[in-house]
């Protein structure tokens, strides 16, 4: 017998209250979404090559570490839909695949250090079985500790986000 909404919140809430860091296994999942934690493993089934993945719920689109970007023509960046760009991604542990993609759009991107404009191409990720197409910006994220940010367009309604999680071990 499923245990009410209520109940189960009042627990979770007992829980955390006493000092808990976790919950039961049994609570995970609880209305029927799947639990990430703020870093996951993501595989870019395009070039079968795995990224740690940050999760971030603020970020509108995913972008990934991409370096050495040519367009077939050249033209600037804002009039690069319906292109092919060839780029290099390169995970954390330094592995690299080059590949080919048609340009979908190329967007407006708000940084900490102003705006700047950024390539978006088709990409298949998948994380514990759920396989999603979306359009992942390309970015030198060299700097950044992960190598691959999860935006919304992923993430959709379709998950729950546990902050408190350990990093997957690689």
């Amino acid at each position: 017998m499923p245990i009410p909404r209520l109940a189960t919140s009042l627990l979770a809430t007992l829980l955390l209250g006493c000092g808990q860091s976790f919950l039961p296994t049994w609570l995970e999942g609880d209305a029927g979404k799947p639990i990430l934690g703020p870093v996951e493993i993501f595989r870019v089934e395009d070039v079968e090559l795995d990224f740690a993945g940050r999760i971030d719920t603020g970020a509108e689109a995913s972008a990934i570490h991409a370096t050495d970007l040519e367009l077939d023509t050249p033209v600037e960046l804002e009039a690069a839909a319906g292109r092919i760009v060839e780029f290099t991604l390169e995970n954390e542990d330094g592995q690299r695949r080059r590949l080919s993609r048609v340009v979908a759009d190329a967007v407006q991107v708000r940084t900490t250090h102003g705006t700047e404009t950024r390539l978006r191409v088709p990409l298949y990720l998948s994380h514990r079985g759920v396989r999603k197409s979306i359009l992942v910006s390309l970015r030198d994220r060299d700097p950044m500790t992960y190598k691959l940010l999860v935006g919304r367009d992923w993430l959709g309604d379709d998950f729950l986000i546990d902050v408190s999680r350990e990093a997957p071990e690689r």
